[in-house]
């Protein structure tokens, strides 16, 4: 099986950042590029997150979550753990 290694997509109404993956070495500069492709998007949905592999990459994304003061949510047969529910 294939490990995305972009964990970040827009949905289809273009209203939220969807989550679902690994926090990895890319996903930082990942999200900021998509962020700054669609800077009216303020809401993160996390359907998959089951952590991290880059404990400083998450510190990193989590802050910048905070800062640009991201609604966060979780889909209903959602799963976040370990390093994804730092998010929160």
């Amino acid at each position: 099986m294939l490990k995305r290694a972009n964990i970040f997509s827009v949905s289809e109404d273009n209203s939220a950042i969807l989550i679902d993956g690994v926090i990895n070495s890319r996903s930082l500069e990942d999200f900021k590029r998509l962020v700054a492709k669609q800077p009216d998007i303020n809401k993160l949905i996390f359907i998959q997150c089951h952590g991290s592999i880059y404990d400083s990459i998450n510190l990193l994304l989590g802050t910048l979550i905070h800062k640009n003061k991201f609604n966060t949510e979780i889909i209903a047969n959602g799963d976040v753990v370990s390093g994804g529910a730092d998010r929160f």
